[in-house]
Formats: C-alpha cells, structure tokens, sequence
C-alpha cells in the first residue's frame, strides 16, 4: 500500500501541474484528478496504519478526518506537531469557479480561509469527503449558479508526507522492538 500512496501522491503533483496552462487558465479535468489521487492517497496512507499495527482492518469508511481519529491520540499528537512545522500548510489555495447559469450571475462568494488548513484536524475535517467530491464532481455541476472546485495541493502533499514519515517511523520503532537484543 505504501507503493500504492507515493505513486497516487506523485500523480496528484503532476495532474496539479498540468492543471494551469501558460496563460493562467485552469483545466478542470487536471484539477480534479489531482484532488482525487492526493484524497485517496490520504485515505490510503491512514488506511495502512490500521493494516499494519493494528489487529484488525481498518474501518469501511472514505472520511479522512474519522479515519484520523480512530488513530491513538499519542499519534494524532505527533503528527499534528510535524504538519503544523510544515509551511506548505500555509500555501494559497487555488480555487476554480465555472458558471452553471446561461448569463453571468453575481461572483461566487466562497473562498477558504487559513484557519482550514492550521491544523492537521482541521486540514483533514476540511478535505473529508474531497476523493468523493472530485470523483463525482459532474454528477453535481448545474445545481447552483457556481460549481466551485478548491484545490489545495499543498496541504494535501504535506499531510501525505507527515503520514507517511510517520508510517516509517512507527515501522522502524516496531522492527527495533522486534530485533533480538
């Protein structure tokens, strides 16, 4: 699984990437699809700490913020610590904005605000459900005046790297325990 989270990681820089065109404008197909590789990396890498130290599987959910607090607190602690060392989780969110309505009607009032990504909690409460609702996205364009697509990629790469730096870490602290003294 730890192959399956570097290169949905990976993916998800790329499709970024290839999200903005020279001239500024964005591809929403690219935005998407890197949401949805950095969500399931997400959930993927919170998945694998249930697989690996724990006695059962993880839970049969897709919320990365519930999965995060099935973890032990001791965990959720230290992982908090290094996100909140992080400054990409300080970076500027790109957000996309496409008209549903046939005329334009007044601009979209929604933008993120920092305090969604200050914390890990808070980061992981506020991309909950993104896997879900990048993959479904067109199945809800129409229903308002705006479809509004908020691409953080930089909290989203950091929270996967504190994850998995915390995965190795908890590997090597059991494969120590495990050598014979």
């Amino acid at each position: 699984m730890r192959g399956q989270v570097r290169a949905l990681r990976e993916l998800a820089l790329v499709a970024s990437r290839e999200a903005i065109s020279a001239d500024g404008r964005l591809d929403v197909g690219s935005l998407l699809s890197s949401n949805m590789c950095a969500g399931l990396a997400i959930e993927l890498a919170l998945k694998c700490f249930f697989m690996t130290f724990r006695e059962q599987p993880p839970p049969g959910i897709h919320r990365v913020h519930a999965l995060f607090e099935e973890l032990p607190p001791a965990w959720r602690a230290e992982m908090e610590r290094a996100y909140k060392g992080d400054p990409r989780r300080n970076a500027d969110v790109r957000i996309a904005a496409f008209q549903n309505a046939p005329t334009p009607p007044t601009a979209p009032a929604h933008a993120p605000s920092p305090h969604e990504f200050a914390s890990i909690e808070q980061a992981l409460l506020t991309l909950n459900t993104i896997f879900h609702d990048s993959r479904y996205f067109y199945e809800f364009v129409g229903a308002g005046e705006w479809s509004i697509v908020d691409h953080p990629i930089e909290q989203m790469l950091a929270i996967i790297d504190v994850l998995t730096s915390m995965y190795e870490h908890l590997l090597n602290l059991a494969a120590e325990k495990a050598e014979p003294e």
